[in-house]
């Protein structure tokens, strides 16, 4: 898994399974602490493709499903992102 750590104490650890994927991907993550956390997949241009979460979260670890249905053949990348941290994974859809 990938971490960050900084100065405000939140650490973010995200990974997903499986990798490459073709139908869909588990995509788990902790939080440290309470915060906004928005999710984002993004193509290798940089475009937005598909925002999977916006919200205020509490302190713990989650589980977001990514649907491969509306995604090409090719790689992505899912940034999340919280009120002081962005952490980014590659993702390949097959």
């Amino acid at each position: 898994p990938l971490t960050v750590n900084n100065l405000s104490g939140n650490a973010i650890h995200p990974e997903n399974y499986p990798n490459p994927f073709s139908d869909q991907t588990q995509i788990t993550y902790s939080l440290s602490k309470t915060g906004k956390i928005k999710i984002v997949v993004t193509d290798m241009a940089g475009r937005d493709v598909k925002v999977l979460l916006n919200e205020n979260q509490n302190q713990g670890t989650y589980t977001v499903t990514l649907s491969g249905n509306q995604l090409s053949t090719g790689i992505y990348l899912l940034k999340l992102i919280s009120d002081s941290d962005m952490q980014t994974i590659k993702l390949t859809r097959h």
